[in-house]
């Protein structure tokens, strides 16, 4: 333990699992013109990235 973290931060990180998948909670869309439209403007956006992403 440390002045400045309390210890929380060792904490949290003794008792980590990892990394593993988390779920998604996926919000709908259809009943919401203001996501719609925001997902209609960013989406090429995030698609542009993808196909630019770093692969092995």
């Amino acid at each position: 333990m440390s002045w400045y973290d309390s210890g929380s931060w060792h904490d949290n990180l003794r008792a980590s699992t990892g990394l593993n998948p988390q779920l998604r909670d996926y919000v709908p869309i259809d009943h919401n013109d203001h996501l719609q439209h925001a997902y209609a403007v960013c989406r090429p956006h995030y698609e542009a990235l993808h196909r630019h992403r770093l692969t092995a």
